[in-house]
């Protein structure tokens, strides 16, 4: 179960610094993917050094590695509000003016905090139970950047929470602007692949953006048995994509994408981490390959998916996929 802490007690993640906290982030972590976002700095905005006018927003967009380093962009928003008539509305929207600051990431320490539960309306009992959360604390540096800042985060691949600090010369933090994700694309559920992905027909693969309704593609039943199907459907969308790369061949889908387990069962290709297993189709057989890595979100681009009917496994690039349920979405 995932929980993501919102609202003032996560500046808690911030006020502890055991030595035992230095320590480097968990391999678990490699090349996660920061795209957090301030929302609307008041009226007035804020001053900062870097800019000559007020910051009225700031986002900050990072790729960092197991080792806690990493770089990625610092962008001050500056645009003004836009001015109301006399009923409130606005008037004409502001040209936009941004300030992009290169930055360099470096993890410092981290800190778990314990929570207490929350059951929620049709919740469960399970989500009572106090839990813990870590936190982890990074500084943000640049060559343009002369304010101390830094950005405290959340552990996991997918980084949905955080504060941006900036410090007094002193080291003491001056102000705390909550983060959140930035606008992102509205998930592949449950999961599509790229162009150039190939999918097992009778005689041999063809690539996924080449399958039309009416063609029929090799599925795999419950006993392990190839069954020929037909595609009543292609579903064609735009997302972000990640890889999966195992010690039998890599594999890049997106987010959402159910891949078997060679334990059983399917799970979301963003939820699967290293050490784990799933299954591979080589020849006539299923194979179990191990996961080396699973990457963060990578590029967004054109992504496909075949609709089988009820949801049915079949091969994407040697991996046993699931196919997608009936959607109005889909190309009949």
């Amino acid at each position: 179960m995932t929980r993501v802490i919102t609202g003032l007690a996560l500046v808690l993640a911030i006020v502890c610094s055991p030595s035992a906290n230095s320590q480097e982030p968990a391999a678990q972590d490699a090349k996660r993917t920061i795209e957090l976002m301030t929302d609307r700095i008041g009226v007035l905005g804020m001053p900062l050094p870097e800019s000559q006018q007020p910051v009225y927003k700031v986002l900050l967009n990072a790729l960092i590695d197991g080792t806690g380093q990493g770089s990625g962009t610092l962008t001050l928003d500056c645009t003004p509000a836009a001015p109301f008539d006399e009923f409130g509305f606005e008037i004409a929207l502001p040209e936009t003016k941004e300030i992009k600051l290169d930055c360099k990431v470096r993890f410092i320490k981290k800190v778990v905090k314990q929570y207490s539960g929350h059951i929620r309306p049709g919740g469960q009992e399970e989500d009572a139970k106090p839990f813990e959360v870590e936190w982890q604390l990074y500084s943000i540096t640049g060559p343009k950047i002369t304010s101390a800042l830094s950005v405290s985060i959340q552990s996991g691949l997918y980084v949905q929470t955080g504060r941006l600090l900036i410090h007094s010369g002193d080291g003491q933090v001056k102000h705390m602007l909550p983060l959140h994700m930035q606008p992102q694309p509205e998930p592949c559920h449950p999961g599509c692949f790229p162009r150039g992905t190939q999918v097992r027909v009778a005689k041999g693969t063809v690539a996924i953006e080449g399958l039309r309704p009416g063609d029929k593609v090799v599925t795999i039943d419950k006993d392990g048995q190839q069954v020929m199907k037909s595609i009543e459907k292609i579903f064609i969308t735009r997302n972000r994509l990640i890889e999966i790369r195992t010690t039998g061949g890599n594999l890049i889908t997106t987010i959402t994408q159910p891949l078997a387990l060679a334990a059983g069962g399917f799970r979301e290709a963003g939820q699967l981490r290293q050490g784990e297993q799933i299954l591979r189709w080589e020849g006539n057989q299923q194979l179990t390959v191990t996961i080396n890595e699973v990457t963060a979100p990578m590029r967004e681009e054109q992504v496909f998916n075949l609709v089988l009917g009820p949801p049915t496994t079949f091969i994407a690039n040697h991996f046993l996929a699931r196919s997608k349920p009936p959607v109005g979405e889909a190309v009949p």
